[in-house]
């Protein structure tokens, strides 16, 4: 296969954008197309170099497979554990486990199946996650894994058998990819079958120039490239994709293959010396300059400054230069390191890695590394609702009466409707339930929210799933009793709170204080649904949002910086968010047939002059993340409940 130093050009052109979108740099909010040209170029060369075996009849699925071997799993392996090594000394247990969870998922390929059960790509959260970036690779080693069994398996019917059942696929795909941005956005992102018409688009490119040779073109290549750009400037976590949205920086990237050639300016552009370094070591800095980012983010209480980054990509630079010229390099010398040691190399740091992984996710991510009043705390972001991807993460709202039981055996009285802020309490409520022998039903769905309201405005459109939960109701004489909880601060100012808005679109709404009144109102006259079909109504109000991740904020606070840190809520900047609600939930009547619960007078005290809520009780943690209580948290709720 003739060298293309314009490919390793287009390489850089796919890493540095991704390098400074994962820095958080606004300019380059699309920077994340980077991975999308890397997978073109990965469907190029690789069935450049299939195509070629088999015509050379040398083809071998295990020698394919062993210089893929060589390519990615040395450099992989040694991040992998450097990462795990140095997340000892810097990351929470929650976190800490959380990276024990994905290197086994690296290990087995699957850090994309992995990653998409449990976050999405542009949450705030993701930042922190060291291995976040494996997802890519995983897509590349499936289709590593698939792919040269496709092609040998149909070679022997001709080459536009071969042709057109890629095509097929490509459009099969790139449909799918329509239909799963707007169904599921996280499956579409992370998923193969979703992202194989990219790899596959490099494909069909590979086949084409098997047999006809393009002319260089100059305006067909700079439009090419000019669409990257575009792509990489103006894409940001708001655009759908992968999608038809996708296909400009796809396409951008498949003119460059087909008409950069030695003699056009783009060529010429590509194939500079400093493009062509940075291209070689692309692949060292695709897997370092995540973990790098991750852990200053860890290792920074505010959002880090451009000096943190400056010197992050200083670090990145080096050690990305030393992983290709002592790992790379010489684990693709076939002179050096042996097809035996591959191999055995390969299968035993795939061992290794499944069995490191998996005694730290066991030993929930080390917490005796601290002390034990830090342990204590730090537990609280394991303190969760453990049916809660059973019970709240629900799609269809047809079949009610099929949803979670809170409690006994027995034919529920009981109703739990809400949002997260609802499910928080599940599993308490379960528990006191069960000793009263009681029961409940689970309403409290994700995104089921008594109303949507349109951007910064009032104006609003019914939510399917409540009104669905509020006919059930209506015709089950059986339950006499509705605790509603929501995430009533976010559904009145449209926002988070604290930290979590730092990638949030929501935090470029500004809703106004007379629009907040507006939809207090609204939000009430839904709640009044419920006491109109002569229903008791529970009802709890905002809970105090710590506008950090407790648990771990603390934990990292005492690991770092101060060991006996903690940390209060201010009660003023929780009345100003929630004013409006209370007073109209305050002067309520639901026909005289409710019990208010107040999360603030349980967790709010007064200290000199000023109030403030706590965060921690008796040495635990209230919280399991930023805003939801954690089991032990809401426990003091759930006694509220049922005090009379």
């Amino acid at each position: 296969m003739k060298y293309r130093p314009e490919i390793d050009g287009l390489r850089a052109v796919a890493v540095i954008p991704v390098i400074l979108f994962h820095s958080g740099s606004k300019i380059f909010s699309g920077g994340f197309v980077g991975v999308d040209i890397f997978f073109v170029i990965s469907g190029y060369l690789i069935t450049t170099l299939l195509i070629q075996d088999i015509y050379n009849n040398i083809f071998s699925v295990i020698n394919f497979y062993e210089r893929r071997a060589r390519r990615i799993l040395p450099a992989l392996f040694v991040m992998v554990i450097f990462t795990l090594f140095i997340g000892w000394f810097i990351l929470t247990p929650y976190f800490y486990r959380d990276l024990f969870q994905t290197s086994v998922s690296v290990a087995f390929f699957l850090s994309n199946v992995l990653l998409y059960i449990k976050s999405g790509y542009f949450s705030a959260i993701s930042e922190l996650k060291p291995l976040l970036h494996t997802w890519s690779l995983s897509v590349e080693e499936q289709f590593y894994i698939l792919f040269p069994i496709f092609l040998l398996m149909i070679w022997r019917f001709g080459e536009k058998v071969i042709f057109w059942s890629i095509m097929f696929i490509i459009i099969f795909s790139l449909t799918l990819s329509e239909w799963m941005w707007r169904n599921d956005d996280s499956a579409n992102f992370y998923l193969l079958p979703t992202r194989i018409w990219e790899l596959l688009l490099g494909s069909v490119a590979a086949l084409i120039l098997q047999k006809h040779q393009f002319k260089g073109n100059d305006i067909i290549s700079i439009l090419g490239l000019l669409a990257i750009f575009y792509a990489i400037f103006f894409f940001s976590e708001e655009t759908p994709f992968p999608s038809v949205y996708a296909l400009l920086p796809v396409l951008g990237a498949l003119s460059l293959i087909f008409f950069a050639n030695e003699q056009s300016v783009t060529a010429k552009l590509l194939s500079n010396k400093i493009l062509v370094g940075i291209g070689l070591i692309s692949y060292s800095l695709y897997l370092w300059h995540q973990p790098i980012f991750s852990f200053m983010r860890h290792l920074k209480i505010d959002e880090p400054n451009n000096y943190n980054f400056i010197l992050s990509f200083i670090i990145i630079f080096i050690i990305s230069y030393l992983s290709w010229k002592f790992v790379e390099q010489p684990f693709r010398n076939k002179q050096k390191i042996s097809k035996s040691f591959i191999w055995i190399f390969s299968i035993s740091s795939l061992i290794c890695l499944c069995l490191i992984g998996y005694i730290g996710h066991k030993k929930l991510g080390f917490p005796e590394r601290l002390s034990l009043e830090t342990q204590a705390i730090s537990k609280g972001a394991f303190d969760k609702n453990p049916r809660q991807r059973e019970c709240h993460f629900k799609d269809e709202y047809d079949n009610l009466e099929k949803s979670c039981i809170l409690g006994a055996n027995v034919k529920p009285n009981y109703a739990l409707i809400g949002d997260s802020h609802g499910d928080m309490f599940a599993h308490e409520l379960h528990k006191k339930l069960l000793s009263l022998n009681l029961a409940s039903y689970n309403f409290a769905f994700s995104q089921c929210t008594p109303i949507h309201f349109k951007n910064n405005t009032s104006n609003h459109y019914s939510n399917k799933c409540f009104q669905k939960i509020i006919k059930f109701l209506e015709t089950n004489e059986n339950i006499d009793t509705v605790i509603v909880s929501y995430r009533w601060s976010t559904l009145i100012t449209g926002k988070g709170y604290g930290v979590e808005n730092l990638k949030l679109k929501e935090n470029h709404l500004n809703v106004t204080q007379d629009i907040m009144k507006k939809r207090a109102e609204i939000v009430l006259s839904k709640i009044e649904e419920i006491s109109k079909i002569d229903k008791k109504i529970i009802l709890i109000y905002p809970v105090p949002e710590a506008g950090v991740d407790v648990p771990n904020f603390i934990t990292k606070q005492r690991m770092l910086y101060d060991k006996e840190f903690l940390y209060e809520i201010s009660y003023k900047d929780y009345i100003n968010r929630n004013r409006y609600l209370i007073e109209q939930f305050d002067k309520a009547e639901f026909n005289n047939n409710i019990k208010r619960i107040y999360p603030s007078k349980i967790y709010c005290y007064k200290k000199i002059d000023n109030e403030f809520c706590k965060t921690v009780l008796k040495g635990q943690s209230l919280y399991s993340d930023d805003d939801h209580l954690s089991n032990y948290g809401a426990s003091f709720v759930v006694s509220s409940i049922f005090h009379k």
